[in-house]
């Protein structure tokens, strides 16, 4: 009996990896300026910081006013990265105002979801 308990334990262990992480790095400045009225593409690279390979399951962005090229399913395997962009259009009507966009990312990671913060000022 004692074997099969080891057993157990030992296939318990091996089977239960443990998930890997997302680091999101900005490309360019830390806080993009768009002329209001206008868009502008905004990028971002992802790098899997794990062991694993990380699937991105689905995002949400918190503004209409922002697209992504984000593709769901998209895989990013372990130490390696891909890039990502945003096109955030304003309107005239926002001159002059600091705007803090998120796309959340729902990834087999840990923490399950991973922000990204797209940071603007509206000229």
């Amino acid at each position: 009996m004692s074997k099969l308990l080891i057993l157990a334990i030992l296939l318990i262990s091996c089977s239960t990896k443990k998930p890997s992480k997302l680091h999101v790095e900005k490309i360019g400045l830390s806080k993009d300026t768009i002329e209001a009225g206008k868009a502008k593409k905004i990028n971002y690279i992802l790098y899997n910081e794990g062991k694993h390979k990380v699937r991105i399951k689905n995002y949400t962005l918190s503004c209409e006013c922002t697209t992504s090229d984000i593709i769901k399913g998209s895989i990013i395997n372990s130490k390696d990265s891909i890039a990502v962009s945003f096109v955030v259009k304003t309107h005239t009507t926002e001159k002059g105002e600091n705007k803090l966009l998120l796309c959340s990312l729902l990834c087999d990671t840990e923490p399950k979801i991973t922000p990204i913060e797209i940071p603007i000022y509206i000229k």
